[in-house]
């Protein structure tokens, strides 16, 4: 597993969920509102904070709601193919791709990631889907390319250029049940966040995780962590 000539950094966490909120919190704080795509086979780090910022949106908050996971429901209104729609607001847009067939996925995702509707800012998906153990997303590189692409057409012909790397959606690859497992490598041009942790195949202990981020991006999470800022480098240093 490696990531060639990284000009980007690598952030650790407790857990992949404190990481991903903030990978949340930062797009949302940077654009006021959240539009995502992922998938019906995500790990429960993501779905059930997915699930309960939807029902939230949607008026559906009671006591425990969070352990009803709506993206495994199959009654969710459809957008037809190549995804499905878990709630649509001002604030909170959330489609998601199935993973089934998994040989078809990738093209699947990227068909879903063109749709001028969803105007997505943060997509998320796992390199194995946990479920299964079956791997998804053979090329992480081959995969980040036609995502970014799609998504760029998803904005239009007329749409502004992206200068600014933060305003580029975040595309994020959780690779927990692919790390030491699945070899990986990374070209530094890719624009993607990978997320994995050290519990399982690399037979380390729990409360580390890590995401890597792409060169030139600085999120911006509104939940900061409890870690203070870095002390100023030494005279000279």
């Amino acid at each position: 597993w490696k990531i060639r000539n990284h000009g980007g950094g690598v952030e650790w966490g407790h857990n992949t969920h404190e990481l991903v909120s903030r990978l949340l919190s930062a797009k949302m704080q940077r654009e006021g509102a959240l539009r995502v795509l992922t998938t019906d086979g995500e790990f429960y780090s993501l779905t059930r904070q997915l699930n309960m910022l939807a029902k939230h949106a949607r008026g559906l908050v009671v006591p425990d709601d969070a352990d009803e996971y709506l993206l495994q429901n199959h009654e969710a209104s459809g957008l037809g193919l190549p995804s499905k729609n878990l709630v649509s607001t001002d604030g909170l847009h959330i489609d998601y791709v199935s993973v089934e067939p998994a040989d078809t996925f990738p093209s699947r995702f990227a068909l879903a990631a063109a749709s001028r509707s969803g105007r997505y800012n943060f997509v998320y998906c796992s390199q194995v889907a946990f479920a299964t153990q079956q791997t998804i997303i053979p090329d992480i590189n081959t995969f980040s390319s036609s995502v970014h692409t799609a998504l760029s057409r998803g904005r239009g012909p007329l749409a502004a250029p992206l200068q600014d790397p933060d305003d580029h959606p975040y595309l994020v690859v959780d690779g927990y049940h692919a790390f030491c497992a699945v070899p990986t490598t990374i070209d530094p041009h890719q624009r993607v966040f990978y997320l994995g942790g050290l519990l399982k195949h690399a037979a380390c202990g729990p409360n580390a995780a890590f995401v890597t981020v792409p060169p030139g991006v600085r999120p911006r999470p509104l939940l900061t962590g409890w870690l203070p800022p870095p002390p100023p480098p030494p005279p000279g240093g």
